[in-house]
């Protein structure tokens, strides 16, 4: 509090030699004053006798504030009103709800990320005057005909040298900005974040951790382990919450820069490591629960909003650009020894974990397309890519399901488009494709009859659609704020693929789906651990994280009012340990959900 600005002063600069007087300064009506007399304080405003300059009476005022300020703290005022309870003056600002003190509850303080120090930014130095005789930019007058000549082609040899280099600069500068298409090295996906050479071996020696033994997709069973009648169901879903319920925040971090577009939760049960794409082409690599390094000196950030585990960001799609956020993000199904992500920039591209190399995979030639997911069968020998969402069945890989902006979900019947004159093209490389003309094409022919197995139209856009582990059951999401859940069964069989008119889903879910221009567009997710009963999880407007069981029951809603303060887009399930989940938000900070530490 500034006690000068707080008295009511009433000053004359027209004279010299005035007196400057100070109120008394009240509590309240009902309170004594602090001080009971008002103070007088004689100031010489006198200039000096003999000045070579005018009179500078803003510096005397302003000196004449710093005098009263003084005398006024060695009354020790400030202290006396605070002793009294006086409330501090409110804060300043404009708009609803600013220039209000907070409320008593304790408001949610997103996690800071970890300071690095900041280069030294190289002040350029003033352009120098240079002789024109020593540029040679003026001919001497003494030169001969000779040096002349010599003089007039070594400017020119120096002008074509460098157009040369602005011209190679330029190109740079544009292939900076275009996709890289080439290899890539762990150390060169690194450049972006400038991580040092500790950090690097760091990420390699836990990458390693994950590459000692395989990790395979697991497939639950053909037919449902759900119990069949509803008391065991009902007993099932119970034992499911008590588990579930057990869940708060283990770990926050501010994994990515940018907005969390996609999630993948590696199936190593010893560490928690969590995949995260973002807006901007940077996968980033959470270890969640890693020990923390030691704090430094100067890092003021309280516990509670400190960042959990380590993070490494890698930036495999490029230019680190919008056209570039990473759409989906899998495992190799085979061992999990591989991570592979498509982004907007029309690639996809493998990053091994033992080689440390990203390569890419698949390239659209087409800049207007957006590729925004792919499936793999558990047997990895085929990768399905689209611009639209869908999923490739986990136990019957002839079976697709996908969700379009039309509001519709189909199943399709993939060994009809395999066999049929969709994919026969002479001389293709083992990369076939096929734009919505020649899909439509092909579903009108003979040969494309039967291909659609299924289709059920939503009330609006339909954002995604998945597989449970077992095959059987089928979530969708929709922006006319609905879950669907659909059980299957065995249909459809491979021998006889069924054309079914009575497609419509078994639960439908109220859910607020429409995230709007700033949130990630939200999408349930199944659990794809096949030994638990199943459920997925899917994030809410309202800041928490929801779990449903297969049946569309809420089994339980995760949030913490004190510690996340947006909303929870994208989540992941831990593959095998039932109570592990991660989710991420618009601005790259993830959470990673599991039991209280025991004491």
């Amino acid at each position: 509090m500034s006690f000068g600005n707080s008295c009511n002063r009433s000053t004359s600069l027209h004279h010299p030699g005035v007196i400057t007087k100070i109120q008394p300064l009240f509590v309240s009506a009902d309170v004594t004053p602090l001080v009971s007399s008002a103070l007088t304080v004689e100031v010489d405003q006198t200039p000096p006798a003999t000045t070579n300059f005018p009179y500078n009476r803003e510096a005397r005022r302003q000196a004449n504030i710093r005098r009263n300020e003084a005398l006024l703290l060695e009354l020790e005022l400030k202290e006396a009103a605070e002793g009294l309870g006086i409330p501090p003056p409110p804060l300043k600002g404009k708009g609803k709800g600013k220039g209000k003190r907070p409320a008593t509850a304790t408001p949610a303080r997103p996690v800071q990320p970890k300071k690095k120090p900041e280069p030294k930014a190289e002040t350029p130095s003033a352009p120098r005057r240079q002789s024109a005789r020593l540029t040679h930019r003026y001919a001497d007058p003494d030169e001969t005909p000779e040096q002349r000549e010599k003089r007039i082609a070594d400017l020119e040899a120096k002008r074509k040298r460098d157009e040369e280099e602005r011209l190679e600069a330029l190109e740079q500068e544009r292939a900076a900005k275009r996709p890289r298409h080439n290899d890539l090295d762990l150390t060169v996906l690194a450049e972006s974040e400038e991580l040092s050479n500790e950090e690097i071996q760091s990420l390699r020696n836990t990458l390693e951790v994950v590459c000692r033994e395989p990790h395979p997709r697991a497939v639950g069973k053909d037919s449902p382990s759900s119990p069949p009648d509803k008391e065991q169901k009902d007993h099932a879903i119970a034992e499911l919450r008590a588990l579930l319920s057990k869940m708060v925040i283990r770990s926050r971090a501010k994994v990515t820069q940018d907005r969390v577009y996609s999630m993948a939760y590696h199936p190593e049960r010893t560490k928690d490591l969590v995949f995260v794409g973002d807006k901007h082409g940077q996968l980033g690599i959470w270890d969640a629960l890693a020990p923390l390094d030691e704090p430094d000196e100067d890092e003021d950030t309280e516990a509670d909003a400190s960042e959990g585990g380590k993070y490494w960001r890698l930036q495999p799609h490029w230019p680190k650009t919008s056209k570039s956020s990473i759409s989906c993000i899998k495992f190799n199904p085979v061992d999990s020894h591989s991570v592979l992500t498509t982004a907007y920039d029309c690639t996809l591209r493998s990053t091994s974990f033992v080689s440390g190399k990203s390569i890419e995979l698949f390239s659209l030639a087409s800049a207007s397309t957006l590729l925004t997911s792919f499936d793999l069968p558990s047997n990895g020998n085929e990768i399905w890519i689209s611009d639209g969402l869908g999923a490739v069945n986990p136990r019957r890989d002839h079976i697709l399901v996908t969700s379009s902006n039309d509001h519709t979900l189909k199943l399709s019947f993939q060994a009809y488009i395999e066999t049929g004159s969709l994919l026969e093209e002479e001389g293709a490389p083992g990369v076939l494709e096929a734009d919505n003309q020649i899909v439509d094409q092909f579903l009108s022919s003979r040969s494309g009859q039967g291909t659609i197995l299924a289709e059920y139209e939503h009330g609006q856009s339909a954002s995604s659609a998945y597989w449970d582990p077992s095959g059987t059951r089928i979530v969708s999401t929709s922006y006319d704020n609905k879950l669907r859940v659909w059980n299957l069964g065995s249909w459809p069989s491979y021998k006889n693929p069924t054309v079914r008119t009575d497609f419509s889903p078994s639960r439908q879910i109220s859910h607020n789906c429409k995230s709007g221009k700033w949130v990630t567009v939200l999408k349930a997710q199944w659990s794809p651990n096949p030994d638990v009963t199943a459920h997925f999880t899917v994030g809410n407007m309202n800041h928490s994280l929801n779990i449903f069981a297969y049946t569309g029951e809420e089994i339980v809603r995760l949030s913490d009012s004190t510690k996340i303060s947006a909303v929870q887009a994208v989540t992941a399930s831990h593959p095998s340990i039932i109570e592990r989940a991660a989710s991420g938000n618009a601005s790259g900070r993830c959470v990673l959900w599991g039991p209280a530490e025991s004491d």
